[in-house]
């Protein structure tokens, strides 16, 4: 790996649900809206955010950060309209 720069895909282990990269590579772009109190009144299960706004929420860290601010619980908000090369988005295809 090179020092200061993303990692390629699945260059570590995954985690105990067999999901590769899920933080520290780059901030990771949500579908949610960004809401500064709503996991205080949303559901438990599946919240996903207010149903518009004007911020997204970003999680999970970057390569270029500290490693406590590294994990998937840190979450974050950024205006849609914003480009960065410490944002990303995860593409989901099932396997089989």
């Amino acid at each position: 790996l090179q020092p200061g720069a993303p990692a390629a895909v699945k260059s570590y282990p995954p985690n105990a649900w067999g999901i590769y990269d899920m933080h520290g590579n780059v901030w990771e772009w949500c579908y949610d809206w960004y809401g500064f109190d709503y996991y205080g009144n949303s559901p438990v299960s599946q919240p996903m955010g207010p149903n518009k706004g004007s911020a997204k929420v970003i999680r999970g860290g970057a390569w270029n950060m500290d490693p406590w601010n590294c994990r998937i619980s840190n979450r974050y908000n950024r205006s849609p309209k914003i480009t960065y090369k410490y944002y990303g988005f995860r593409l989901v295809i099932p396997e089989g």
